[in-house]
């Protein structure tokens, strides 16, 4: 590429090194390309060097090579007139076959080139999200696949890590890797243990929560017996209320049938309200109200006989009566002894008291008298006295009795409601008093006995409860609040706590390791958690490894699932790193063959591809091709009229010695694009001025090193020739034309 950009360069080299194969391919390329070469060397031998080359790659109508200005004339101008004849003579039509299999192999080598380009770039592409090549890539998987320990198969990982940058997996690996020996036997991932807090699990530390434990066990395991054995309890809000409540209310306990009966009855009255307290409290007002009024009756005034007539007789006819007996008692003073009203007013009594089989003499008026003022007092509290006994008694009093019985009765009734009364406040001060309301209302004793016994297997729930609730509190420094809560919530509850208690004591053996890992992982991101809960299900694997090598195998997978992930994410965005090797070999070794068949077409190429339209017809050759007779011209004159007629399309390559460059070439500036000087180190510079004048492009080719007077880009040959490939033959030139 170099050798066909001004202004050329220098190609050095010890003997052996290639330099004339370089030149025969320059002369090659020069041919194919369409430019005009000139090869010049000091001395024949190296000239023949070359032409031997040529010739060898069947070139020899395409270059001339001038020993001898004279005796070389002939053959030269001859055998170019008989070319420039056969190039005419040819028939116009196609492409000749070369040509055309010359353009479909260009085109398939170009294909398996392309298709072979793209899996080389696909497998050197640098991943944007990586900074890794797939082949890299490759090489990394094949190194950890091989490495020891193995690492383990855990693709649930890879959506992970697509996306995170090797640093970030590194980091990965780093923070996994050593603490795996921690957390293998912690079993950390859904451990009974992750309900306990945070602490140093010395041996002291683990005893005393183990012994908690099963203390705490053991006294809840009977808290469920005694809660199976008080199914029935009551809910009791406040138990020591309810415990002093109970060590007060013996004589309610032991009421006794009769007044446990009554109380039944007579505990509604308590409950209905009138006035400003209840019929009941009102009632033992009025009764001690009407004992009072009883009491204070003149009882010498009751009159048997007479007393129990009045009771029948109307309020408003006894006050009559009582008028009647108080006018006839009264003393009569002056005329009123003769008051005839007086008289009837006697006379009318006594035929009353005849017709109500009262003796009618004056003692038995006086009898009347008083025992109509007792009724009158008496009426009132003997009805209200009616009313109380009706109601607490369901029955009517003796309406005969005189005050003082019936002021022992109400003293009686007054004395069993106050009794009453105690037990119904006894029972308002009942931390249960809706059940024992309801107990007490049916005046049965064996309800009222039901709801003691309830109320005293309700203290010993509580008691249960509590001891359990005590036992739960020595776990507080060890346990979170979450389960505490929801173990005081069974218990209060009446749940079991059994299975929450022996989860914990079961996995009690790796509590060391647990906490252990524990303190360790506490700035653990969650995707390393998650390597760590995905690995779990590789423990029977683990397990079988020394613990030694648990951080190295943890590395190896996070490194490989890693690598996996970005292979096919990779594979997705560029398919071609997806390529069959077989069908990568063949495509190789199409290529080789495709390449081998296109070397023999550009051979045919340089010898046979002369465009006719670069070359003059043969006619007008004729004048300058004769090779003898006074007309004839020298072959500096050939040459130069010759360039005209297409000459250097037809020979675009000339070799000749200095001497004779001068004596064949015009001094025509540009004459030739490339001149090369061949062992150009045995070569004056002076002797070179000419043909250096007459091209465009330069190349020296010598032993090293060759003078600083061949300024230009310079190629250094290896001393050892390396393996001959296809670019060391000057037919490996391809360019579709």
């Amino acid at each position: 590429m170099e050798a066909r950009q001004a202004p050329g360069l220098v190609v050095e080299g010890p003997p052996g090194t290639g330099k004339s194969q370089t030149i025969v391919n320059m002369v090659a390329d020069a041919i194919g390309m369409g430019k005009s070469l000139l090869v010049i060397c000091q001395k024949q031998a190296a000239l023949e060097v070359v032409r031997k080359r040529l010739d060898k790659e069947r070139l020899g109508n395409r270059f001339v090579m001038i020993t001898d200005v004279n005796s070389d004339r002939g053959a030269i101008i001859a055998s170019v007139r008989e070319q420039v004849e056969r190039l005419h003579s040819q028939p116009v039509g196609g492409a000749p076959a070369w040509k055309r299999d010359r353009e479909r192999l260009a085109a398939r080598i170009e294909l398996l080139e392309a298709d072979l380009d793209r899996q080389q770039t696909a497998l050197h592409a640098v991943d944007p999200n990586t900074g890794l090549t797939y082949r890299t890539l490759l090489g990394e998987l094949l190194a950890i696949e091989a490495a020891q320990p193995k690492p383990m198969d855990l693709p649930s990982i890879r959506p992970l890590l697509t996306d995170l940058h090797p640093a970030d997996v590194v980091a990965l690996e780093e923070n996994c890797g050593p603490l795996a020996r921690f957390w293998l036997p912690a079993k950390f991932e859904g451990s009974s243990l992750s309900v306990l807090k945070l602490f140093n699990p010395d041996r002291g530390t683990a005893d005393t929560l183990v012994q908690s434990l099963r203390t705490f066990a053991e006294i809840d395991a009977r808290r469920e017996e005694v809660d199976a054995e008080t199914s029935d309890s009551f809910d009791v809000a406040d138990a020591d209320r309810l415990r002093t409540w109970m060590a007060g209310a013996g004589n309610l306990r032991s009421i006794g049938d009769a007044l446990c009966t009554n109380l039944g009855r007579w505990l509604p009255l308590f409950r209905s309200p009138e006035g400003n307290g209840s019929r009941g409290t009102n009632m033992l007002v009025g009764l001690i109200q009407v004992e009072a009024g009883l009491s204070a009756l003149n009882a010498s005034q009751h009159q048997p006989g007479i007393s129990e007539k009045l009771i029948s007789i109307r309020s408003d006819e006894l006050r009559k009566l009582d008028a009647l007996a108080k006018g006839v008692l009264s003393p009569a003073s002056g005329l009123g002894h003769i008051n005839p009203m007086r008289w009837i007013r006697k006379r009318n009594l006594r035929n009353l008291m005849v017709a109500k089989e009262i003796a009618s003499d004056d003692e038995g008026v006086q009898a009347l008298a008083n025992a109509i003022d007792l009724e009158m007092g008496l009426r009132p509290l003997r009805l209200k006295l009616a009313d109380y006994v009706m109601a607490l008694l369901n029955r009517a009093p003796d309406s005969k009795l005189p005050p003082g019985p019936l002021a022992a009765l109400a003293g009686n009734l007054h004395s069993i409601v106050t009794r009453i009364h105690d037990f119904v406040s006894l029972i308002d001060e009942c931390p249960q008093k809706a059940e024992l309301d309801q107990a007490a209302m049916t005046g049965a004793m064996k309800d009222l006995d039901t709801f003691f016994d309830r109320a005293d297997r309700s203290l010993r729930r509580h008691d249960a409860r509590a001891a359990s609730s005590q036992a739960l509190e020595q776990l507080k420094p060890y346990l979170d609040e979450l389960w505490t809560g929801l173990r005081r919530s069974a218990i209060h509850g009446g749940r079991s706590n059994g299975t929450a208690i022996s989860l914990i004591l079961e996995a009690a053996p790796t509590l060391a390791s647990f906490q252990e890992f524990r303190l360790r992982s506490v700035r653990l991101g969650e995707a390393e958690r998650t390597i760590f809960r995905t690995l779990r299900a590789k423990e029977t694997d683990l397990l079988r490894l020394p613990t030694a090598d648990l951080d190295a195998c943890v590395r190896g997978t996070t490194a490989r699932e890693a690598r996996i992930a970005w292979k096919a994410a990779m594979e997705a965005s560029n398919p071609e790193v997806l390529f069959d090797a077989d069908a990568s070999d063949v495509k190789v070794k199409s290529l080789a063959e495709a390449d081998r068949k296109i070397r023999n077409c550009n051979r045919e190429l340089l010898i046979n591809d002369i465009d006719p339209g670069r070359v003059r017809p043969a006619s007008d050759w004729v004048p300058i091709t004769r090779l003898s007779g006074h007309r004839a011209l020298r072959l500096r004159e050939f040459i130069d009229r010759g360039s005209a007629l297409g000459l250097l399309a037809l020979r675009p390559v000339w070799l000749m010695t200095p001497d004779v460059a001068s004596r064949v070439l015009q001094p025509k500036p540009g004459l030739f694009d490339t001149v090369i000087f061949d062992e150009a180190s045995q070569m004056p510079v002076e002797y070179a001025l000419p043909t250096l004048f007459r091209s465009k492009i330069v190349v020296v080719s010598g032993d090293e090193p060759l003078s600083s007077l061949w300024p230009s880009s310079r190629v250094r040959l290896p001393r050892r020739p390396r393996r001959p490939s296809r670019m060391n033959s000057p037919c490996s030139w391809r360019q579709r034309s």
